[in-house]
């Protein structure tokens, strides 16, 4: 796990020694580094996930650019799968 900030990189470290999968550790990460790194991270920013699980097919998530700006919480309400881009707003 590469991150720019060592309190990050502990966060999803941690998630990982407490039995969380990638996934989680990545959430923590990204977490973390919004607060310890804010000037060059913040919730809400971009992200861009390829998550794999053996025996799976890859699952790329693209969640960038201002169309999650465009989802109101009655949207979020009604719908059962969030789309890629609505997970910028979770």
């Amino acid at each position: 796990m590469c991150r720019p900030h060592h309190l990050a990189a502990s966060a999803g470290r941690d998630v990982l020694k407490q039995g969380g999968n990638a996934v989680e550790a990545m959430v923590a990460a990204a977490a973390a580094i919004a607060v310890v790194y804010p000037h060059m991270n913040a919730l809400g920013g971009d992200g861009f996930w390829l998550i794999h699980e053996p025996g799976k097919a890859p699952i790329a998530i693209d969640a960038c650019g201002p169309a999650a700006g465009l989802a109101d919480a009655d949207f979020m309400r009604v719908k059962r799968r969030f789309p890629s881009v609505a997970l910028k707003l979770l």
